[in-house]
């Protein structure tokens, strides 16, 4: 999956050449959609709670358009295998945005996780690993899922 998404970031970011701010934005946006879908996959049970939950965050937290919301669940839905490698996308984020923008995804990513209502030994992993890869201290991973955590 990682495969058919990296090609779709050239692609837009080619596309889309108008200002260099505009392109890592778009990047790092695009990014975060697909540690998203990730996060949705990694207890290999994609629930509709979990999709529009991701839709909805794309949508109004990030700003991005329905048709590439669309796009990105397309080329989700056609990979069965997904790559185990995550450094392309964190080091994307990492590298283009703040660390209280970081600490936000990693919120956003716990609502992924929680929008089914399971709380999966999978998915709680590899969010520990995406905290990692991004430099979230523990005690702002742990913060965020409170601040998410249904009652």
């Amino acid at each position: 999956m990682l495969g058919v998404i990296k090609k779709y970031f050239k692609e837009q970011i080619n596309v889309r050449s108008e200002s260099s701010e505009h392109a890592v934005t778009h990047a790092t946006n695009l990014a975060t959609a697909a540690l998203l879908i990730e996060v949705m996959r990694a207890d290999f049970e994609v629930s509709d709670d979990e999709q529009q939950m991701i839709k909805a965050l794309l949508r109004e937290r990030l700003m991005l358009g329905a048709r590439e919301v669309d796009d990105l669940f397309a080329m989700a839905e056609e990979e069965v295998v997904a790559s185990v490698s995550l450094y392309q996308f964190t080091t994307l984020v990492d590298q283009g945005l703040e660390y209280s923008k970081k600490v936000h995804i990693i919120e956003m990513a716990w609502q992924v996780v929680f929008a089914d209502n399971i709380l999966d030994k999978y998915e709680e992993a590899l969010l520990r690993k995406l905290a990692d890869l991004l430099h979230i201290s523990h005690r702002d991973f742990i913060q965020a899922k409170h601040r998410v955590m249904p009652d």
